[in-house]
């Protein structure tokens, strides 16, 4: 039987597998941006990586799987049975991404905003401009009226 230092130095080469996918698809760019996704310390992250038993834990797998929409095999990081990535959870999620919503689209819709912000702009500044022309107007009235008292 392996000893318990071994299988957790085997375990953080197998959670380091999980950081390193996660960084080179642009979804954590350091250890740090993964902790703070997790809501574990970086030290936790770093230690684990290292097979330290006090800080490589399922509840720690667990958090890194559900924050990633479970995409790791948990029995891969913690048995190394099978493998890192579930293939299941990992084709509708390269079948959703294949179907981005293009960037002409955003563009597109921003510059709508930005139109009708404009437009908004003018009608409220013609309608500015044509209560100072009515209170101009009631003002001369008004001097009229107290001129012919």
């Amino acid at each position: 039987m392996k000893d318990d230092n071994e299988i957790y130095l085997k375990r953080g080469e197998r959670f380091k597998e999980a950081v390193k996918y996660l960084q080179e698809n642009g979804h954590a760019k350091t250890q740090k941006d993964l902790s703070l996704s997790i809501g574990c310390s970086t030290s936790q992250i770093s230690n684990a990586i290292k097979g330290k038993k006090t800080s490589m834990t399922k509840q720690l797998v667990w958090k890194l799987n559900k924050k990633y929409d479970n995409i790791f095999s948990e029995d891969y990081i913690w048995e190394g049975t099978g493998t890192l990535i579930d293939r299941k959870v990992d084709s509708i999620l390269q079948m959703v991404s294949k179907t981005p919503v293009p960037y002409y689209i955003y563009k597109e819709r921003i510059d709508e905003l930005k139109r009708q912000q404009e437009e908004q702009k003018e009608l409220y500044e013609t309608i500015i401009q044509k209560m100072k022309d009515d209170i101009s107007a009631l003002r001369k009235d008004v001097k009229q009226l107290l001129k012919q008292k």
